[in-house]
């Protein structure tokens, strides 16, 4: 999502440095082809090059320069404008898509789809908040057990998991004991988990309760 992010605002502003260098690139190549064009003239001919040959070989040296900066002008760790890139592709016409939409379409909660392959290792993760919360930004029980750790040790054990996770973000239903979905803890875990591409979802303790007894 992050990537995704950088490559949208990266994009314009890459263009933009492009065009600019291109229009350096045309001003110089104006100015500096006089010159350069009188020279060539005169060895290739043995005489002066005639008034109304001289503009167009200025445009010629301009335009050149031009496009050899907007095209391989090296930005964004690449070489210049080419095959691949951002570009378009398929995904926008009819079909079926991984997650079975058909015609373009999706049906339900992505993340609930993701959720639902088959393999996937479910990590349940309780965040602790008011006067259980001990400080030192440790508001997470890795499988609901004591004592609270910090983002780093969750980090951990997803990097040492051996199989496919999904992320239960538990909340209690004690305001007193516990944090909002909006806090900045659940948001660091959200996006721990979107950097490991596995799937996450916030559900209520209380939510949790109604479950077993139906």
């Amino acid at each position: 999502m992050h990537v995704l992010l950088a490559l949208d605002v990266a994009a314009p502003l890459f263009f933009a440095i492009r065009i600019t260098f291109a229009i350096v690139g045309l001003i110089i190549g104006w100015f500096a082809g006089g010159p350069l064009s009188r020279l060539m003239y005169r060895v290739a001919f043995r005489r002066p090059i005639p008034g109304w040959l001289l503009p167009w070989m200025k445009a010629c040296w301009g335009g050149g320069l031009a496009a050899l900066l907007f095209f391989f002008l090296p930005l964004g760790g690449g070489g210049g404008w080419g095959a691949g890139g951002a570009g378009w592709g398929l995904g926008n016409g009819a079909g079926t898509g991984t997650d079975g939409a058909k015609d373009g379409k999706t049906g339900g909660d992505p993340v609930a789809k993701v959720s639902a392959k088959k393999g996937r290792e479910t990590l349940t993760i309780e965040l602790v908040g008011g006067v259980r919360y001990m400080g030192e930004d440790r508001y997470y029980l890795i499988d609901r057990k004591e004592p609270p750790t910090s983002l780093a040790a969750v980090e951990k054990k997803i990097a040492t998991a051996t199989s496919s996770l999904e992320v239960e973000i538990l909340l209690g239903k004690d305001e007193d004991r516990t944090v909002g979905p909006g806090h900045d803890a659940v948001k660091a875990l959200r996006e721990l988990a979107d950097q490991h591409k596995i799937p996450s979802r916030i559900k209520q303790e209380a939510e949790k309760d109604k479950d077993k007894e139906s």
